[in-house]
């Protein structure tokens, strides 16, 4: 059996999701501003991305890390599929059923998600270079090589795997007209007081949470316990809150900040994608206080 070529960053059975009857989607490009027909085999993927370099002609192979993320792949697409089923069942305030297991996989595999793409590869780098010690840039294979380590090996990813577990969900559900995104980098985290989106430092602040587009009609918070307290009793429900055109939006900036080149929607409509982008580090789009 042939070795995997094209490893995707984002899996595909998550970008299927967002995909219609044919496994079609529309693409925005961050860099260009413009969009086209896409499908889940070809975005957020890259030849060999997984392919960890150190351990070429090693009795280690080096595709470890991409069969091991398949296989969490896997674990999550059956979860999902399931809570789906159920989501669309559930009236406002009702609970989603789910085995302490389930909780646990989707935990790791949001975390992983969020540490498994090429914008987090590009960022630990740079991480890297500037407080590692490093006397020059990383090569090619070494930014491979340190970012494998990391997925592998980082207490990080357990803390916040466990972070995640015990936070607050709420799933939402998006009855507009327009659908939620995703994007290249769709594991999106917000401050507490909902003004800015983060990528690396403050993720772990008191207050800041996960929001995760699940398709184009639903969506996942996960909120730090502490800071969100008072909605405690609604852990694992489908949220009451009637969304509109402005808060779907408004999840939407998630993406569009988050993403390294790429945002996926089921509609080829990104007239907002491109206002936002030019408002990214300034408070235009921020909630009032």
């Amino acid at each position: 059996m042939s070795s995997p070529k094209l490893h995707h960053y984002v899996p595909r059975f998550y970008l299927k999701s967002f995909a219609d009857h044919k496994e079609q989607f529309w693409v925005w490009n961050k860099d260009h501003k413009n969009s086209f027909k896409g499908n889940p085999y070809g975005v957020a993927a890259e030849n060999y991305f997984y392919r960890v370099p150190e351990f070429v002609e090693s009795e280690t192979d080096p595709l470890f890390l991409e069969y091991d993320l398949a296989n969490l792949e896997a674990k999550a697409a059956v979860i999902l599929k399931q809570w789906f089923e159920r989501l669309e069942s559930l009236e406002p305030m009702q609970k989603l059923e789910m085995e302490d297991e389930e909780r646990h996989i989707i935990s790791y595999f949001i975390i992983i998600q969020f540490f498994r793409t090429a914008d987090q590869r590009d960022i630990l780098a740079i991480f890297a270079e500037t407080k590692g010690g490093y006397e020059s840039e990383l090569s090619p294979e070494e930014r491979i090589d340190l970012h494998a380590y990391f997925l592998v090996t980082s207490d990080l990813i357990m803390e916040m795997t466990s972070r995640i577990e015990s936070s607050i969900w709420l799933f939402a559900k998006n009855n507009t007209e327009t659908p939620f995104w995703t994007s290249d980098n769709p594991v999106c985290f917000k401050t507490g007081d909902n003004r800015m989106w983060l990528k690396g430092p403050g993720i772990m602040s008191e207050g800041t949470y996960v929001v995760f587009p699940l398709s184009p009609k639903y969506i996942l918070y996960c909120k730090e316990p502490t800071f969100w307290e008072k909605i405690s009793a609604a852990n694992n429900a489908l949220s009451p809150v009637e969304f509109s055109t402005e808060m779907v939006e408004h999840e939407n900036a998630g993406q569009v900040f988050s993403c390294k080149r790429f945002v996926i929607s089921s509609k080829n409509e990104f007239s907002f994608a491109n206002e936002f982008v030019e408002t990214i580090g300034t408070d235009i789009y921020a909630p009032d206080s």
